[in-house]
């Protein structure tokens, strides 16, 4: 037996924070006489407001609890996003020292006068160097370790 429209009908709203979320009916299949609200009693009335507020207080619950579940996940991704970047900035750190002595040591051969002929290799060299360090200021800038305006690009000057 499906559900039919009927006009012996009893309706209440089922609202949550204000908001129509739903209704509930109950419906006389066939005729019955004239009560208090048609053929229904006032306790009937009572009853399913009572249960209409029952499933409001059960979908506010629910959607605390998913609101709750949303926020802890978003905490935990924060927690993975910290430590992550901790980690950069540990290895951001311990590439940066020696890396800063080899460019410090590689600007200054390229000043001196035995520096080799293949000056073309070394320069590739060099700049594949300065680009290690800017992969290593961006580390540094994910780690939140130096501010963004900080981070300037190096430029090769060979």
């Amino acid at each position: 037996m499906g559900f039919y429209e009927e006009k012996q009908r009893l309706t209440t709203e089922i609202v949550v924070d204000g908001n129509y979320r739903g209704r509930i009916d109950v419906v006389y299949g066939e005729e019955k006489p004239e009560l208090d609200e048609g053929p229904f009693l006032k306790e009937e009335r009572d009853l399913i407001d009572m249960v209409a507020r029952e499933i409001a207080v059960i979908i506010k619950r629910r959607e605390t609890e998913e609101d709750q579940r949303r926020l802890q996940d978003q905490l935990r991704h924060a927690d993975r996003l910290t430590t992550i970047g901790q980690l950069a900035a540990g290895v951001a750190h311990e590439l940066n020292e020696p890396l800063g002595n080899i460019l410090g040591f590689a600007q200054l051969a390229k000043k001196t006068q035995g520096f080799p002929k293949r000056r073309e290799r070394h320069r590739k060299d060099f700049i594949r160097l300065l680009n290690a360090r800017e992969v290593i200021k961006k580390m540094l800038v994910f780690a939140r370790q130096i501010p963004l305006i900080e981070r300037g690009s190096s430029k090769p000057d060979c």
